[in-house]
C-alpha cells in the first residue's frame, strides 16, 4: 500500500567523530515524521541506541553509501515488523528514481501480489550528524529488514534443536566466491552455501554435516532429473528462477539468492528475494556484467547458471516456470500501474529534488525530466522483457498488449 503522508526522516547522530566504515560504531538513532508529515508514535524513535556502518559488496564503493543500523534489542520502526538489524539501501546506481526497482521487487510485485518472500522495506531521508555538529541530509534511502538475519524475514518459522528436527537458512554463492573467515560454509559441486541460522556462525559439526548431506542429495536429485516433488518446493524455486531471468539479475545464483529448510520437511525452499541492484537495464557505466547482454530486453540471461540447465529439462519444473509467466503477465498491468503510483508519490514529496541536489548519476544530473524519462524507459524495459519471456515459455499469438499510461 502506497503511504498518503510522505516520508520519514532518520536522523543518526554517531557518538564519536570520524567517518564510518565497514566496523560498526555506537551511535542513536531518532525517527520522527518529516516536512509536516505525521506516522503513527509505535512507528517512530527517539535516541535509541544503535551502531552504524557501511554495508554492501560492489553499492559500498559507489558514492552514495548503503548503511547497516543495529539495535541491541528489537525495534519496529517505520511500521516495518519488529527487527534488530536494518540496512538503509541507498539506490545511487538505480536509475529508476533511487531506488524504485528495489522498492516495487520488494514492496509489489514479490510481496503484494504474493509470488515469493520479500523483506518489507520503507521510503526514509536519511540524516547523519558527527558529535557537536548539526545533521546532515545524506538523500532519500529505502529503510529494509535485513535479509541475512533469519529473525527478520516473515513467513519463515525457524526452530532450532538437534540438525534433523531444526530449521536452517542459507545464502547461496557460485564457486568463485571469496569466503568471509567469520562465517561458515557448505559446499557443493555448484554452488557454496553461507550458513546464516542457526546462530549466524555458530553452527554445530552435527548441524553442518547434517546440512551439507542435504544439499549434496539435493544436488544429486537435481542433476539425476526425475521426480522432485520431495526434494525442492518446485513452485518457490521456479519464482526465483522467473525473478532472475525477467530482471536479468546479475544477483540470482551468483549471490544474495537465499535458501532454507524447515523441520519435518524433505524440500528445500528458494527465498526470500534480495538484491537487485545489478538488474532490469542496469546503467553502471562501471558493471562487471556484459553492458550489451543486461541492458538488452531479450535473451535468457539465467539459464545456465547453478542447477538450471537440468532443471530446464524437469517437466515439472518448466511446467511451473510457465505457469509464473503466464500469473506475471496477467499482473503486469498491476505492477506498471504502481511504478506510476510510487514515482508520483515520492516526487510529489520533494524527497527526490532534495536528493537530486545531493548526487548525480555517474556523472549525469537527475533533472526531474530525465527521472521522468527513466521510469519510462523502466516500464518498457520490464514489459519488453516479460513479452519476451512469455512468449519464449508459453507462446501465443502476437496480439499487442497495451499498458496504461
Amino acid at each position: 500500500m502506497i503511504p498518503v503522508n510522505g516520508v520519514y526522516a532518520i536522523k543518526v547522530t554517531l557518538l564519536a567523530a570520524g567517518p564510518i566504515g565497514e566496523d560498526d560504531i555506537a551511535a542513536t538513532v531518532t525517527v520522527e515524521n518529516s516536512y509536516g508529515h505525521t506516522y503513527p508514535p509505535d512507528q517512530l524513535l527517539t535516541d535509541a541506541a544503535c551502531t552504524i556502518s557501511i554495508a554492501g559488496n560492489h553499492t559500498a564503493s559507489l558514492p552514495k553509501k548503503p548503511y547497516n543500523i543495529k539495535f541491541s534489542s528489537f525495534k519496529s520502526i517505520l511500521g516495518i515488523p519488529s527487527s534488530r538489524s536494518f540496512r538503509a539501501l541507498a539506490g545511487y546506481e538505480d536509475n529508476s528514481a533511487s531506488g524504485m526497482r528495489t522498492h516495487v521487487t520488494y514492496k509489489q510485485f514479490f510481496a503484494s501480489v504474493g509470488h515469493m518472500i520479500t523483506p518489507d522495506l520503507r521510503w526514509a531521508e536519511l540524516w547523519i550528524k558527527q558529535p557537536g555538529g548539526s545533521y546532515q541530509l545524506q538523500g532519500l534511502y529505502q529503510i529494509s529488514q535485513r535479509v541475512k538475519h533469519r529473525s527478520l524475514i516473515t513467513g519463515i518459522p525457524m526452530v532450532g534443536g538437534n540438525p534433523a528436527t531444526g530449521s536452517y537458512y542459507h545464502e547461496s554463492y557460485n564457486q568463485g566466491r571469496a569466503e568471509d573467515p567469520e562465517q561458515q560454509y557448505l559446499n557443493t559441486v555448484r554452488m557454496k552455501f553461507e550458513s546464516t541460522y542457526p546462530d549466524d556462525g555458530g553452527n554445530t559439526p552435527e548441524q553442518l554435516a547434517y546440512v551439507q548431506d542435504r544439499l549434496l542429495a539435493m544436488e544429486a536429485a537435481i542433476i539425476a532429473g526425475g521426480d522432485l516433488s520431495t526434494v525442492i518446493d518446485i513452485p518457490s524455486w521456479a519464482r526465483m528462477y522467473a525473478q532472475g531471468e525477467w530482471f536479468k539479475d546479475h544477483d540470482r545464483w551468483n549471490g544474495s539468492t537465499y535458501f532454507y529448510e524447515l523441520p519435518g520437511d524433505t524440500k528445500v525452499y528458494a527465498g526470500p528475494i534480495w538484491d537487485v541492484s545489478a538488474s532490469m537495464n542496469e546503467q553502471d557505466p562501471n558493471f562487471w556484467d556484459n553492458v550489451a547482454n543486461i541492458r538488452s530486453p531479450y535473451g535468457l540471461y539465467t539459464s545456465h547458471r547453478a542447477w538450471n540447465p537440468e532443471l530446464l529439462l524437469n517437466p515439472g519444473f518448466v511446467a511451473e516456470v510457465k505457469s509464473v509467466f503466464s500469473n506475471y503477465l496477467q499482473d503486469i498491468h498491476l505492477m506498471m500501474s504502481y511504478i506510476r503510483k510510487s514515482y508520483a508519490f515520492i516526487k510529489s514529496t520533494g524527497a527526490l529534488t532534495r536528493n537530486a541536489a545531493l548526487w548525480d548519476y555517474f556523472g549525469t544530473a537527475m533533472t526531474e525530466e530525465w527521472q521522468d524519462e527513466q521510469i519510462d524507459l523502466h516500464i518498457k524495459w520490464l514489459s519488453d522483457r516479460l513479452f519476451w519471456l512469455s512468449n519464449h515459455y508459453n507462446p501465443v499469438p502476437a496480439n499487442p498488449i497495451y499498458l496504461p499510461a
